[in-house]
Formats: structure tokens, C-alpha cells, sequence
């Protein structure tokens, strides 16, 4: 996945709610017209949000990619801690259909599992930042949001029965 991370610096008025559909349920993305980035991504299950714009061309390839187990190019706005960054970063080396133990992840940033969890709860960006494909040892481990446990199994199924490159339904 190439994106880029840049700080949010767009005045309130600027935003703008996108409705998301795909393979497991709608979406909601929180746009920057100025910034031309992603704020947020907020998944909404099974009832379609209303959208209040036009999905950008940079916004619907990035999200086309995705789900064709590609490598979406996209630029990710918001202000993330310095080590919540590090960890999103090292989930971008996850690939698609792969898996990584908030265990093995802490190892690797030298830190704890529990700092890594706790720094992918705050991820604003499911799935650009799949932190859906960090586990427990043994267990799914949480995921934060309306789909929860649920969502984060959907996800990993969606991407182990859909190998990059094959035909998506």
C-alpha cells in the first residue's frame, strides 16, 4: 500500500460524508475537498448512509484497489501520535490475506501488545491501515467499531477466499 500520511489542516466546512458500498457492508468516509485525503473511515453495516458528495476519482480508486487485494494509493489526513504512526506503518508491510500477533508486532517495534492495540484503536483508517489482519495469539484479538469482532472476521475471510488478482464478486 503507498500513501501518504499528512496533517490535517482543513477548516470544518470543508468535509464532506461519502457513503462506502463493498463486500461486507457500507461505509462512511470523511473527505477533505481541500486536502484532497481520507479524515476518517467509519464502517456502518448492512443499511446504505446517505452521502452528501461525489465520490473523488482518487477516493473510488483507492477503494476499487482495495478490494481487488491491490496496493491503493491514497493520502491519509489526520494527526496520529508519533507512535501510533510507527505502528500504522509497520501494518502497511501486512499483506493482503496475511496475518501478524499484536505479540509479534510489539517485538518488532519494541514495545507491548497492549501499546499496539491501544494505538490501533485509535486508527481513523480501517483498512487502508488493515489493522484488521493483526491478531491475538489464538483469537481474532478486538476491533473497534460498529462491526466490532464480527467485522474483523468478515474482513479476514473476504481476503483469504479472495487472493489478489482473482475475479472479485
Amino acid at each position: 500500500m503507498r500513501v501518504l500520511f499528512d496533517r490535517l489542516c482543513c477548516p470544518p466546512d470543508d468535509f464532506v460524508a461519502l457513503s462506502l458500498s463493498s463486500p461486507v457492508g457500507f461505509w462512511v468516509a470523511l473527505w477533505s475537498r481541500s486536502g484532497d485525503g481520507l479524515v476518517s473511515l467509519s464502517y456502518v453495516g448492512s443499511t446504505p448512509p446517505t452521502s452528501s458528495g461525489a465520490l473523488p476519482s482518487s477516493l473510488a480508486s483507492a477503494w476499487e484497489e482495495h478490494w481487488s487485494g491491490g496496493s491503493p494509493s491514497l493520502r491519509l489526513l489526520g494527526s496520529p501520535r508519533p507512535f501510533d504512526l510507527e505502528v500504522y506503518r509497520a501494518v502497511l508491510d501486512v499483506p493482503w490475506g496475511g496475518l501478524v500477533t499484536y505479540g509479534d508486532l510489539a517485538r518488532r517495534l519494541g514495545t507491548s501488545p497492549r501499546a499496539v492495540g491501544s494505538a490501533l484503536r485509535r486508527n481513523p483508517w480501517p483498512l487502508f491501515v488493515p489493522c484488521h489482519r493483526v491478531v491475538g495469539k489464538g483469537s481474532l484479538g478486538g476491533y473497534m467499531g460498529a462491526g466490532g469482532e464480527g467485522l474483523k472476521g468478515a474482513l479476514l475471510e473476504f481476503e483469504a477466499s479472495n487472493p489478489r488478482g482473482s475475479p472479485r464478486p
